[in-house]
């Protein structure tokens, strides 16, 4: 499944990444009896971020994160791909 988040106020990378990292250990702290010892629950994210300084649409924004998430998909485990970089949280 897929998932937008729009985060009023996160406009650059270290309070995204910050957020970010409270959701992996959110994630992490989640414990399903079912699939207990068979199998972790992760995430794939992508990021963007938008700060009013560059004329682009929300179209565009969404684009930039949807790409990091095809890129984090293909790392195992929790991954994080800001545009233009990446970040493996195992």
């Amino acid at each position: 499944d897929e998932y937008a988040v729009y985060a009023v106020g996160v406009t650059d990378a270290e309070r995204g990444k910050a957020l970010i990292q409270r959701l992996f250990k959110e994630i992490d702290d989640i414990y399903i009896s079912e699939l207990a010892g068979k199998r972790k629950i992760t995430i794939s994210l992508g990021s963007a971020f938008f700060d009013g300084e560059e004329n682009i649409s929300f179209e565009e924004v969404y684009k930039r994160a949807d790409s990091g998430t095809y890129q984090s998909k293909k790392v195992q485990g929790n991954c994080h791909t800001l545009f233009g970089e990446i970040e493996n949280r195992e």
